[in-house]
């Protein structure tokens, strides 16, 4: 199979995992209500959601590389940056996930107070990184939207992936999980409906 027919076919593939297991992570926490607290980590959905949600993260940066290659790569350096904001927000969301994964869960047996609302991973430094994060992972997501606005037969797909990802990464807490959640939903329907359409833009 020749490389111009395999990327097309890896970029709606990849959307299309990214979109699974983003979803199904986020439909998996609703029942936690919470990301805070050692018992929240001790749950049984704790380590499922968070294998999804790094699973989810890998295939999102291949389907934005593809969804890149495919639509974006005529829009020079704006389409370059807005392909790299968007890979290193999700590479941060990534690290996100790894850190619920492994080491949440360390915490969650051997220093829980950690864990509490006034505990260090919900403080200071760790709660700033943590913020800057969703707050570059919301702007990767605006900027590669506002990218594929320019092509008409991505323009709406590129609206749903631009909603989803503003409501996702608003801040736990002071936001309900729900929310969260249906964002989280959103933005996987918008990265599946952006990865497909563009894969048959590329075989029109």
């Amino acid at each position: 199979m020749s490389h111009d027919v395999m990327i097309p076919k890896l970029t709606g593939a990849s959307a299309i995992a990214a979109a699974v297991t983003t979803a199904a992570f986020w439909l998996l926490t609703l029942p936690l209500k919470t990301f805070v607290g050692a018992e929240v980590v001790r749950s049984p959905l704790w380590m499922p959601s968070q294998a999804l949600h790094v699973a989810g993260a890998l295939f999102a940066v291949f389907a934005f590389f593809g969804i890149y290659a495919v639509a974006g790569r005529a829009a020079g350096l704006a389409g370059a940056l807005a392909c790299f904001l968007a890979v290193t927000g999700t590479i941060l969301f990534l690290a996100d996930g790894i850190i619920a994964l492994a080491v949440f869960p360390a915490l969650a047996e051997a220093a829980p107070h950690l864990l509490t609302a006034t505990g260090a991973m919900n403080q200071g430094i760790v709660l700033t990184t943590f913020i800057t994060c969703a707050v570059v992972n919301m702007i990767g997501n605006l900027a590669f939207a506002a990218l594929l606005l320019r092509t008409p037969a991505l323009r709406a797909p590129a609206i749903v992936l631009a909603i989803g990802g503003v409501l996702f990464n608003l801040p736990p807490g002071p936001v309900p999980l729900w929310l969260l959640a249906a964002g989280g939903v959103v933005w996987s329907i918008g990265l599946a409906w952006c990865g497909v359409r563009s894969a048959r833009l590329y075989e029109v």
